[in-house]
């Protein structure tokens, strides 16, 4: 977790644009991640900074680094290992204020630029920074209209909007089987139509419903994949099955939903 410490107190104004960034790793229960912050606190009168925290528990790749040297200070490009006394500490943040008000007399171009860029959000920070706070509106989102398009479409066929349905059809064809017996109907006179070889009771076969014989029943695919009715898709698709069902009985059993 990263956590800021704020002054005390004081009006910084323009004083925080001048500020030294200093980075604190520590973690929970750390007496000398403790001490290491109270010598800070002692020192922003004469050195002002910002103070980010970083719980190096929360943080695989952080805590493999730092486990055994917490509490560790990062100012600028210097760094800081425990024991970390306040002596040392003032010596480093004075060093890091120097050399931040030496580039800036020097007026020193990659530091200029790094600067600029720190105080700047890119139009890829602010659609990261967006699908950081969305991401789970935009996963439901996708979820519903991928399960959702496929019982919209036998809906529309049923109501007789035969193009915006082949539409959707169309959309799932690269993800779809098209075996019409490992398909769910819906308004028809059964839900599904099993191959005879399937041995499932009480319901009509593929082939009684068909005519077509011989057809056995494909390896199982290990993806999950939309089916489509055979009179929902277009005529080229269509004519794998052709005859597959009669029409009276297209119109009113266009495919549900996902077969898995």
């Amino acid at each position: 977790m990263l956590e800021f410490a704020s002054p005390k107190s004081g009006d910084f104004g323009l004083l925080y644009l001048f500020m030294l960034n200093v980075t604190l790793f520590t973690k929970k229960d750390c007496p000398l991640c403790d001490e290491a912050r109270e010598h800070l606190d002692d020192l922003r009168e004469k050195y002002p900074h910002r103070l980010a925290e970083v719980d190096i528990t929360l943080d695989s790749a952080i805590y493999a680094k730092y486990k055994d040297q917490i509490p560790v200070i990062e100012v600028g490009p210097y760094t800081l290992h425990a024991p970390i006394s306040r002596e040392k500490l003032q010596i480093t943040l004075g060093a890091a204020s120097d050399r931040k008000n030496q580039l800036e007399k020097l007026d020193d171009p990659v530091y200029n630029y790094k600067l600029k860029k720190g105080k700047t959000l890119s139009a890829g920070d602010r659609i990261s920074f967006w699908i950081a706070k969305h991401y789970l509106l935009i996963l439901n989102l996708f979820m519903l209209f991928y399960v959702g398009l496929p019982i919209l479409a036998p809906t529309l066929m049923k109501l007789g909007a035969e193009d915006a349905a082949n539409v959707i059809y169309r959309i799932y064809k690269p993800l779809c089987h098209q075996f019409a017996f490992r398909s769910f109907f819906l308004y028809g006179e059964q839900p599904f139509y099993p191959l005879k070889e399937a041995r499932v009771e009480g319901y009509k076969t593929f082939e009684e419903a068909t005519g077509i014989q011989g057809q056995t029943i494909p390896s199982a695919s290990p993806v999950s994949m939309p089916a489509t009715s055979p009179a929902a898709r277009p005529s080229a698709t269509r004519s794998r099955f052709a005859n597959a069902i009669p029409p009276s009985t297209w119109r009113s059993s266009a495919l549900a939903s996902p077969l898995v």
